[in-house]
C-alpha cells in the first residue's frame, strides 16, 4: 500500500558521506582564523558592497604606485591586499556554504515535515481503533497521545473517555 502523502525522501544519507562531510565542515570551522565579534561589534564595523569594494582596489592600486612616497609607513599596502584577498576567499566559501546551507535546511523541513505527518496519520489510526475496542490499539494510542495532552484545544469528547 503506498504512502497517503509524497514521501519524497525516503532514504538515509550515506553514512560514509555523513562522516566525510562532518569532518570536511570540522577542518573548515579549524581553518579559519578564530576572531569572531560580539553583538556591538557586528553593529559597529561596517560591511563591504559591490562599490567600496571596487573603491578599495583603486587605493590599494594607488598604494602600490605613490604610496611608499605620499602615505605614511603605518599604511601597508600588504595589509589591504591581504585584506581584500580574504574577503574574496572567504566570500566564495560563504556562498557556496549558504547554497549547502539552503540544501540542508530544505531537506531537514522536508525529513520532519514528513515524519509527522506520517506520525500523525498513524496516531489518528490508533485512535479510531481505540475507540473502536480493537486489541492493543487502546494501549498504543495511550502511549503515543501524550504529545497531544495539555494542548488546549476542544474539549475531549465525552465518546473518549478513559480512552
Amino acid at each position: 500500500m503506498a504512502n497517503f502523502h509524497e514521501n519524497s525522501l525516503n532514504q538515509l544519507l550515506d553514512e560514509a558521506f555523513v562522516t566525510t562531510s562532518l569532518t570536511n565542515v570540522n577542518a573548515l570551522i579549524d581553518g579559519l582564523p578564530q576572531n569572531s565579534l560580539n553583538p556591538e561589534q557586528q553593529a559597529r564595523l561596517s560591511s563591504i558592497n559591490v562599490d567600496n569594494k571596487r573603491f578599495a582596489e583603486r587605493v590599494l592600486t594607488v598604494m602600490q604606485g605613490s604610496g611608499a612616497v605620499i602615505l605614511p609607513n603605518f599604511f601597508s599596502d600588504a595589509n589591504l591586499s591581504n585584506d581584500l584577498g580574504v574577503f574574496e576567499q572567504l566570500e566564495t566559501l560563504e556562498n557556496r556554504l549558504q547554497v549547502a546551507l539552503g540544501r540542508v535546511s530544505d531537506l531537514k523541513r522536508i525529513a520532519g515535515h514528513e515524519a509527522y505527518a506520517t506520525a500523525n496519520g498513524v496516531y489518528n489510526i490508533y485512535k479510531m481503533a481505540a475507540l473502536g475496542g480493537i486489541p492493543q490499539a487502546e494501549e498504543d494510542y495511550e502511549f503515543m497521545k501524550e504529545r497531544y495532552e495539555g494542548q488546549g484545544g476542544k474539549e475531549e469528547d465525552p465518546s473518549e473517555e478513559g480512552l
